[in-house]
């Protein structure tokens, strides 16, 4: 029998429920910041790697920075494989290691709707569905209920490095977020910012899998980014360096060995980045199954004038599982394919707004500015998503037939069919996602204060 300190009750002060890896339900620590690791798969590597950053931190600062891995759609075995690796990791380096499962997760949403009674709360913060903003939305509540700053997101089929002289991202990430630096313009325009976003890039295999279209023509990929205007390869770290803005930095990076840039670009990849309190302002996208939309907070940045976001040279490995790198399931190939489909018909949307923020961005969050541009945006949603929609359809008949291979063949045949045949769904799809997103920053600052106001001291 559950007792009452170990379960949610209705009006009782806000408290996070995690579990050990053990299973043994206790109370996370009231006061730090996160460090997280969404996911819904085995990732023993992801989570050996997070605690040898952590263990790069002063043993001082170590209890302030609480690891959580957030379970979002994960299957009993793999959950379990990684308890154990957490479970032996944990004992060895003295690190804990706290697990926010789907059931804490559904008790935690039922008491915050207790507190906000609302039915858009109740209905998209359920996550009955495979999201990739759903483990960002997760840590967010997390973060505001705690009363912290920063979030320091780690991806589960990634591993990190440290330099050679002991430096990790964490401890990059510790030690710039907040600071106010002085940030020198490519024409010489010398600002204060305050540093909201620290990341890196990837290394290992792309975030986006073009191999099949590579193969056939590199320039095809080209074709569908600059359909949809998505932003330049954010793998291109020679751009970043010889465009981006340099930096003031502190003097702990003197004698360091890690490269600091400014980043104008959005060459930082979430799966190895840390954010401060724009968490606080608007969630992620709360959307079935589409590329990108864990991009929306850390994207806001970019567009406001006293926000800076650094990059750093310490690099993510990237790595496919075994079913994604063989591109053995057909079912797998259609799931991929359709869930950057939808990703195609957000992206024009989504560039109208941040070319609505830049012209009229100022200083400070302002709620009301930043939904009337994604509302003025959807507005013309038929006419921006429709030429998008085409050239997807025209790259992948183009590659189709020029495919040298039957395997090859067969897998962009698959891609094409989707395109062809489920276009109607992903753009359908695409809108309400952004429609359901409208929703939830509508109500998210009283989500947010109410975790706040109600959170333990």
């Amino acid at each position: 029998m559950e007792n009452r300190e170990y379960i949610y009750g209705l009006g009782d002060v806000m408290k996070i429920l995690v579990e050990s890896p053990n299973g043994v339900r206790s109370e996370l620590p009231p006061e730090g910041n996160i460090i997280y690791i969404p996911t819904n798969r085995v990732c023993g590597s992801s989570i050996r790697s997070t605690i040898n950053e952590i263990e790069t931190l002063p043993t001082s600062m170590r209890p302030y920075y609480h690891f959580v891995i957030i379970e979002c759609g994960i299957d009993k075995m793999s959950s379990n494989q990684n308890r154990r690796t957490a479970s032996k990791v944990s004992m060895s380096s003295g690190v804990p290691i706290w697990f926010l499962t789907e059931s804490l997760w559904s008790q935690m949403v039922t008491q915050i709707h207790s507190y906000l009674h609302s039915n858009t709360i109740n209905r998209l913060l359920r996550f009955s569905y495979p999201c990739y903003g759903a483990g960002p939305i997760k840590a967010s509540v997390l973060m505001s209920i705690l009363k912290g700053n920063t979030l320091h997101r780690r991806d589960s089929d990634q591993t990190v490095e440290i330099s050679s002289s002991g430096i990790s991202p964490l401890s990059v990430e510790v030690e710039l977020l907040g600071r106010a630096v002085a940030n020198v313009s490519k024409d010489n325009h010398l600002s204060r910012k305050i540093v909201r976003g620290v990341g890196s890039s990837l290394s290992g295999q792309p975030a986006r899998d073009r191999r099949d279209l590579d193969e056939v023509d590199g320039n095809l990929g080209a074709l569908l980014d600059n359909a949809h205007g998505s932003y330049r390869n954010r793998s291109s770290v020679s751009d970043l360096h010889q465009e981006d803005a340099t930096i003031a930095m502190p003097s702990y990076f003197d004698n360091s060995d890690v490269l600091l840039r400014s980043d104008e670009t959005g060459i930082i990849e979430m799966g190895i980045c840390a954010l401060r309190d724009v968490f606080r302002w608007i969630p992620e996208m709360p959307a079935k199954n589409i590329f990108g939309i864990d991009y929306m907070q850390k994207n806001l940045l970019y567009q406001r004038n006293d926000s800076l976001l650094v990059w750093h040279d310490l690099y993510a490995f990237h790595e496919y599982d075994a079913s994604r790198l063989l591109q053995t399931s057909s079912a797998k190939i259609e799931q991929y394919m359709l869930a950057e489909l939808k990703y195609a018909a957000i992206r024009p949307v989504w560039n109208k707004v941040n070319k609505q923020l830049q012209r009229s961005s100022h200083d400070g969050f302002d709620r009301l500015q930043y939904m009337t541009a994604w509302e003025e945006a959807l507005e013309d949603f038929e006419q921006l998503v429709e030429p998008v929609m085409n050239v997807y359809t025209e790259v992948y008949c183009q590659a189709v037939n020029r495919a040298k291979h039957d395997a090859l063949k067969q897998r962009l045949a698959i891609r094409k069919n989707v395109v062809e045949n489920f276009r109607d769904d992903a753009v359908d799809s695409a809108r309400k996602a952004m429609e359901d997103f409208l929703l939830l920053t509508t109500v998210w600052e009283d989500l947010v204060s109410a975790c706040e106001r109600n959170g333990k001291l």
